[in-house]
């Protein structure tokens, strides 16, 4: 028989073959919130044996399961697990009976662009953005480029991305030097 006491947010796949759903425990050090998925049999019914896809926390709140894409390729979660409020999509695999690795999603960034000409060399502008959607990650018209004093043409610049956070809390740092693109 299964324990359904610590089970909840039951989303069946649009196949009709498995369902997700998210165990939760709380302990004195908060919430660890684990993503299960159940085959179902042919006459519906859950099998007992729910294989453990993800573990989020231990965190002050627990772990949301929120859906299933319609087409059944991913599903939608939300975690308090970092001190912010982080949108997670998991991605299932072809196969349909386990759901890939987390995707690390940018969080934020920034950009530095150095001006190289037209008297504007010991000028820069950078730029910090917090993603909260896939158009935060395109910026448009944030750093105007001045025209040289003397010729009136578009001043260079290079630029280069300082560093990128991820939802998972890590931060990649390139080098400068993988980094120099003049322009």
């Amino acid at each position: 028989m299964l324990n359904v006491s610590s089970l909840s947010q039951l989303n069946i796949h649009p196949s009709g073959e498995f369902a997700y759903v998210m165990k939760q425990d709380q302990s004195a050090s908060g919430y660890v919130s684990i993503v299960l998925l159940f085959p179902i049999d042919p006459s519906g019914m859950l099998q007992p044996t729910g294989n453990a896809q993800g573990t989020y926390g231990p965190a002050a709140f627990p772990t949301l399961l929120y859906g299933i894409s319609p087409n059944g390729t991913q599903i939608y979660l939300a975690s308090g697990e970092k001190s912010i409020s982080q949108y997670l999509e998991r991605t299932v695999n072809e196969s349909g009976v386990s759901l890939a690795a987390n995707t690390l999603l940018i969080v934020g960034f920034e950009i530095y662009t150095q001006f190289t000409s037209g008297g504007f060399e010991h000028i820069g502008c950078a730029v910090s953005a917090e993603v909260k959607s896939a158009k935060d990650l395109s910026l448009t018209r944030v750093c105007q480029l001045p025209n040289a004093t003397k010729t009136g043409k578009s001043v260079t610049y290079s630029s280069r991305i300082v560093r990128v956070n991820f939802d998972n809390g890590l931060t990649w740092t390139p080098s400068k030097e993988s980094q120099s693109e003049n322009h």
